[in-house]
């Protein structure tokens, strides 16, 4: 899914420049506004997915977020900058980010045993 949303994000000519770093990323800030922003109704609290896809861990590089967001490509509609400006978005992303990967059961204390 992932290759097809980062696809899709090239194929539409959209160019996202990438992020200012006056423009600070903040992962605690994010995950507020992934709630406030209803992004979790289809993406699940974390990104795990639901109605929609998965989008954490390991979400799509900034660029193809940010383009994806303001111009989708399938069910999910756009969010312009006047719904979720860039530095809002960028914050979003960094809480996907933060989202550590599941654990493989093999790996752990009780696995081994």
């Amino acid at each position: 899914m992932k290759r097809f949303l980062t696809a899709a994000a090239a194929a539409s000519g959209i160019v996202v420049l990438a992020a200012s770093t006056a423009l600070a990323q903040d992962a605690q800030l994010g995950n507020q506004l992934f709630q406030e922003k209803g992004c979790w109704t289809c993406h699940g609290t974390q990104g795990q997915g639901g109605r929609g896809p998965n989008i954490a861990p390991g979400p799509l590089p900034y660029a193809a977020f940010a383009a994806y967001v303001r111009m989708p490509a399938l069910e999910m509609p756009p969010y312009s900058p006047v719904l979720v400006s860039d530095a809002e978005l960028q914050n979003i992303h960094a809480y996907l980010e933060s989202i550590p990967e599941l654990l493989d059961p093999d790996d752990t204390i009780l696995g081994d045993q």
